[in-house]
This record gives C-alpha cells, sequence and structure tokens, in this order.
C-alpha cells in the first residue's frame, strides 16, 4: 500500500489492444497474484496485494497496484483507517515493483494463477475497466474495499466455481481479532488503540473466509487452498523476494504504561486534596 507515480501510457502498451484478439492472445499471458510482507509504517503493517500480467509475445511484464495513493495528505493517517482516502489503481514495470520492496527489505511471493484463456480475458478485461480515468479512484474502505480485496473479487468473479477451504479461519474470529494480529507483530500498540476507537464496534463481527481475504496473507493462503473443477488454481509459486523483515523499534511509552502513570497521577492529587481537606477540617474543630 505504497504511493508510486505511474503513468497512464502503461495501460495502453498492454491492454490497448484488448478485445483484438489478432493483437493480443491471451493464451500468452500469465496472471500472478504477488503477496508483499509487510512494512514499517502503519499503512504498509497488512502487507500488500498487486496482480502482475507477464505477455510472452511482446515480453511485457506490468504490475497493476489498486493500492496507489496521496501520501501527502495532511490527514493520511485518520482518513486511512476511516476509509475516507482516496485510493486508485495505476501500473508499473515489474523490474521497478521489484526493486522498491528490494529497498524496503519486504519479501514478494507470487502465485501463477492456473485460468485458461477466456479466464484471463475477463481479467485483462476487468483491469482496462478499472483503469479508465473514471474509474480507476476509489472511496477506499479498510475492511471491506481495499487493494487486496478488489483483486480478491476480480479473481473469484472470473470463475464462479472456485473453492476454497474454509478451515483457514477460526470459527467466532472478529476483524479486531485479525487485525490485532497484525498489529502486535508490527509492535503497533498505538495504532493498535487508534484503530479500537475509530473503527468501534464494527470490527468485532465475525469473519467469513472471503472477509477475511481483504488482508494480503489470507487472500494468499485462501488461493493457495483453492481448486476450480478439482484442478489446483495455484500452476506456481515462486518466491520473488525471501528477505529478512525490516526491524521495528518498539517504544518504551505504551498505552498501558502512560495510562496507568497517567491515573497514579490523579490518584495522588486527589490524595492531596483529602488530606489538605481533611487537616483543614481538623484544624477548624480544635478551635471550637
Amino acid at each position: 500500500m505504497k504511493s508510486l507515480k505511474y503513468t497512464v501510457i502503461l495501460v495502453f502498451i498492454l491492454l490497448g489492444s484488448f478485445g483484438t484478439n489478432a493483437q493480443l492472445d491471451t493464451c500468452k499471458i500469465r496472471v500472478s497474484l504477488l503477496t508483499c510482507a509487510p512494512g514499517t509504517e502503519l499503512y504498509s503493517t497488512f502487507g500488500h496485494t498487486a496482480l502482475r500480467i507477464y505477455d510472452s509475445s511482446f515480453k511485457a511484464d506490468y504490475v497493476f497496484n489498486f493500492g496507489t495513493f496521496d501520501f501527502s495528505d495532511p490527514d493520511f493517517y485518520s482518513k486511512f483507517v476511516r476509509g475516507k482516502l482516496k485510493y486508485y489503481l495505476s501500473v508499473e514495470n515489474y523490474k521497478d515493483f521489484v526493486y522498491q520492496y528490494n529497498y524496503e527489505q519486504r519479501s514478494i511471493r507470487e502465485q501463477v494463477l492456473n485460468f485458461n484463456c477466456e479466464e484471463k480475458n475477463k481479467i485483462l478485461s476487468a483491469l482496462k475497466i478499472n483503469a479508465e480515468p473514471e474509474f480507476k479512484y476509489y472511496q477506499y474502505d479498510f475492511l471491506f474495499d481495499n487493494c487486496t480485496s478488489r483483486i480478491r473479487d476480480i479473481i473469484f468473479n472470473t470463475n464462479k466455481n472456485i473453492i476454497v477451504q474454509d478451515s483457514l479461519v477460526k470459527p467466532n474470529t472478529t476483524f479486531r481479532n485479525l487485525l490485532h494480529e497484525y498489529l502486535d507483530k508490527g509492535h503497533q500498540p498505538w495504532s493498535k488503540l487508534g484503530i479500537d476507537i475509530l473503527l468501534g464496534s464494527k470490527i468485532d463481527k465475525s469473519v467469513s473466509l472471503k472477509d477475511a481475504m481483504f488482508l494480503p496473507d489470507y487472500l494468499m493462503k485462501g488461493i493457495d487452498t483453492a481448486t476450480i473443477e478439482n484442478n489446483k488454481l495455484v500452476k506456481e509459486e515462486v518466491q520473488i523476494l525471501d528477505l529478512k523483515s525490516p526491524i521495528v523499534k518498539i517504544s518504551n511509552y505504551q498505552p498501558l504504561f502512560l495510562f496507568s502513570f497517567y491515573t497514579l497521577i490523579i490518584l495522588f492529587k486527589e490524595f492531596l486534596v483529602h488530606f489538605e481537606m481533611t487537616k483543614k477540617f481538623k484544624i477548624y474543630f480544635s478551635l471550637l
């Protein structure tokens, strides 16, 4: 979920000829799901998902990213959590994409999807429509409409017969459980507190497997177990980058510590006030 600069021309290089089979042979196109490891910033704590489209005919290799945003927005984090941030679909060269994640020390895993020519056609059509200027922007929703859920929907709408094992999500798991899992691993106690407050009780809803696949790791795991008519959806898996997780600085000022310290100060102040009042009463009664 990183802000990047792209040119619209890349979309037309790959998809401009879509719909003209003589110019674009979808059978020679490879569609892959890319899953990127979490980073150190809040927006990257949950990882990232993108689609890779490789055309062996033209040696064209691009990554379609629904996670592009304007990071310069002064209210970025507040809008990010509350679902008020505008995101858009952008396209970049595959090598540039890998370079960026290598720089950030974040691993990338690729799952080549076992779709036929007609299904690849549907995916390219969906990407072309979403790349149009009037459709590329969307109202980001942290839980229900993000860069991962958009790719999830494209994949599962391509073939309605995709079956995924539902044992990936334990019974009674909530959105809060899933979010806390990543925030704890990322040592984000203040972000955890802020998300709990801003998102409120709606994150206490129990999640289905489809709901859980708004998170990159859960989509990756779901796709890994998926089948179409007894054939595995994943044709091939490649670990593009296998890197150690970036070191996260742990704050010495945890919410529990600070709130406890603040509470002790208030109690001590109240004690002093009570002590002074008691002392005054004793002096008053001694004078009677």
